[in-house]
């Protein structure tokens, strides 16, 4: 990796919390440069995602500020420990972590894993080891396992926790404190912080026939155009055809209250470890289901 064009802004996850939005309007930025590739996972081990193993073409070098968003480096142990590896390449990095109920963000999750073909047991198989640190799902929703995993190797002010019902709901404020957290110039507006980027109704249900169109040929030539334009057409799709959307699962019940139990002392940690009241997580004044981005 050349040492002069490395990330120095990192959006570290979690999975299913609106990285996505938030690498797309930290990108409109005229003093910062998103990556090409939304998660290129260079400081990872994952096997879920294709690996990078520079940045090279992926952001303008130039831009005194350059970022990326890999979800894979929240979710130590499973797809490594990417905290030391970053800690070591750019050691002044500005973290951002956004995180959401975190039931709400294993089910996202499962279904998400789901419409891309990469998993096939019912969501109760899959979480039947939840309390393990290796499983999939709740490895991501263990936010303070995730958090503490870098305030190990970084100071408390390079980290920056975010409620995704904030970017959601008062996403003006948010990113105006995230720019400033950067430290550019944090009261740039733009058109672009309107658009909402994958939404749960944007996953396609497996083997119906929007699936069946996104992976022939057709499908190859839609995945280059650029994500809002991917978002626009494929909505408009949507509107006209019957093309079925992946459908958030139940949960079995007790499943469900032994899981908001485990991770519900994660949440309280994170609080205290990020001094944020997290409102829209559980115990919190806010605290209300969101659509995934």
């Amino acid at each position: 990796m050349t040492p002069n064009c490395l990330p120095n802004v990192l959006i570290i996850g979690a999975a299913k919390c609106g990285t996505t939005s938030l690498h797309h309007y930290l990108d409109q930025h005229p003093d910062i440069s998103m990556s090409r590739v939304k998660e290129p996972g260079v400081f990872s081990q994952s096997d879920r995602l294709p690996r990078y193993d520079s940045y090279e073409g992926l952001f303008d070098c130039a831009a005194p500020y350059r970022g990326e968003s890999s979800t894979s480096y929240s979710r130590y142990p499973v797809e490594g420990d990417a905290a030391p590896r970053i800690a070591a390449a750019v050691p002044d990095a500005k973290l951002i972590y956004l995180v959401r109920d975190p039931v709400e963000r294993i089910v996202s999750d499962y279904v998400h894993q789901v419409a891309i073909g990469r998993e096939d047991r019912t969501m109760e198989e899959a979480l039947k080891d939840f309390e393990d640190p290796g499983n999939f799902y709740a490895a991501g929703s263990r936010y303070a396992l995730q958090a503490g995993r870098y305030l190990a190797h970084f100071p408390p002010s390079s980290l920056l926790v975010l409620d995704q019902s904030d970017l959601r709901d008062r996403r003006a404020d948010t990113i105006r404190e995230t720019l400033a957290f950067i430290g550019v110039d944090p009261t740039f507006r733009s058109s672009e912080f309107d658009v909402e980027l994958l939404k749960r109704d944007d996953y396609l249900q497996r083997g119906s026939v929007g699936w069946h169109l996104r992976e022939s040929g057709v499908g190859g030539w839609f995945r280059r155009l650029p994500l809002r334009h991917r978002l626009r057409l494929a909505r408009a799709a949507r509107r006209i055809l019957p093309i079925a959307t992946q459908q958030r699962p139940l949960l079995d019940p007790h499943l469900e209250a032994e899981l908001a139990d485990f991770l519900t002392q994660e949440v309280e940690q994170l609080r205290s470890m990020s001094s944020k009241p997290l409102d829209g997580l559980p115990g919190g004044s806010r605290a209300v289901s969101a659509d995934a981005r």
